[in-house]
């Protein structure tokens, strides 16, 4: 009677044990659940008083905004201050977005397109990039920022790659030794889809250049 009684109080405890283990996990995700859910909504919030404001506020509201926005750890705020500077008619603004691309990425995607001939695709294979004999995009890190040039080095030659001049990007590229058929250059001008975009010259020829800032 006893060994009965015995197994019975072990045969309960041990389903009470998985009991609590298969209803620990649930506990926790539900929790868990709770504060995604939560904080998603009070970043939700957030997020429309931050458009609220930039549509409604002063124009000394909506620079100050913009700037602290560009600053921000996260992500999607940041993407809400640059797009909304970007499609802004205020040249400040439009060069403020320009910079806090090149500043927060470590690499742009470039795209070359609308080559005068074939042949001028040829840079992107040289840049490390790809193409397919109409258009072609390639990686480009941008290089680390020299305050006395007031642009982005090439890591390599130490010269500049990206110099930001109101709403334009000069690019200046330099490979294989500084040969002059590797070397390549392009005025781009901020263009109203959000991308800096305009003509690029190689050794290879002539084409388009386009950086999308949004990305």
């Amino acid at each position: 009677m006893k060994y009965n009684l015995k197994r019975r109080i072990v045969k309960l405890f041990c389903v009470l044990f998985i009991v609590i283990l298969g209803l620990g996990p649930v506990a926790i995700v539900a929790q868990s659940v709770d504060d995604v859910l939560y904080n998603s909504g009070q970043k939700s919030e957030k997020i429309r008083e931050v458009q609220q404001a930039l549509q409604d506020g002063d124009q000394i509201t909506q620079y100050a905004l913009v700037e602290a926005l560009l600053k921000e750890e996260d992500k999607a705020l940041r993407r809400i201050g640059r797009e909304h500077a970007l499609f802004s008619i205020n040249p400040v603004l439009q060069s403020m977005a320009i910079e806090s691309a090149f500043a927060t990425n470590a690499q742009v995607r470039i795209v070359i397109s609308n080559p005068t001939k074939p042949e001028a695709l040829g840079w992107l294979e040289a840049a490390g990039g790809a193409q397919d004999g109409q258009t072609g995009f390639v990686m480009m890190p941008v290089g680390s920022f020299d305050a006395a040039s007031s642009c982005w080095l090439d890591p390599v030659f130490r010269r500049c790659r990206f110099t930001i001049i109101g709403n334009t990007v000069q690019f200046g590229f330099y490979a294989n030794g500084g040969q002059a058929i590797n070397r390549a250059q392009a005025a781009l001008t901020l263009q109203p889809d959000g991308q800096v975009r305009g003509a690029f010259i190689s050794g290879f020829g002539q084409a388009v250049m386009s950086i999308d800032l949004k990305e």
